[in-house]
Formats: structure tokens, sequence, C-alpha cells
């Protein structure tokens, strides 16, 4: 990221106004996804995002990594609605 930043971008374009945030899986689950909920704001805020490509772990890499933590309550998805009763 760097080199496209050194070679294409800072030459070209004033970026003191941008904020970076460290989106990895390591750090967003020591801030309880807090640094993810930060740059959206972030985001909105200045009005544009912008995230490097993930990179996709390979199984052997995901059989080796830790599980995650379930998220916050506040941020699981809420069951369906059931329909009314009669």
């Amino acid at each position: 990221m760097q080199l496209v930043m050194n070679k294409w971008i800072l030459p070209h374009i004033d970026t003191s106004a941008w904020e970076f945030f460290a989106l990895d899986c390591k750090n967003r689950d020591a801030t309880g996804d807090k640094v993810l909920h930060d740059a959206v704001e972030a985001g909105q805020r200045i009005g544009a995002i912008f995230k490097e490509p993930t990179v996709t772990p390979s199984a052997l890499q995901a059989r080796h990594a830790p599980p995650r933590p379930p998220p916050p309550r506040a941020l699981q998805p809420r069951p369906p609605a059931r329909a009314a009763r009669r």
C-alpha cells in the first residue's frame, strides 16, 4: 500500500484530511470491532472510504487461526419476526 501511496497518490492528492484505521482481524477482535465503527463514522464525516483489498486466508491458515469471539449482542442479527397469531 505504501508504494501506491508514494508513487501515485501523494504526488497528486492532498491527504492531510485522511484518517487511517487498522482493520485487520486481530485489531478488530482486540477492540471489539470499535475500530470498524470508528472507520465507518469517519467515512460518513469525510464523505469517502477507501479500504485495501482483503486477502482471504488459505484453508490451512483458516484451520490454524484462533476462533473469533461472538460479536457483541448489539451487532448480532435479529431473529425474523413471527407472524401474529389470531
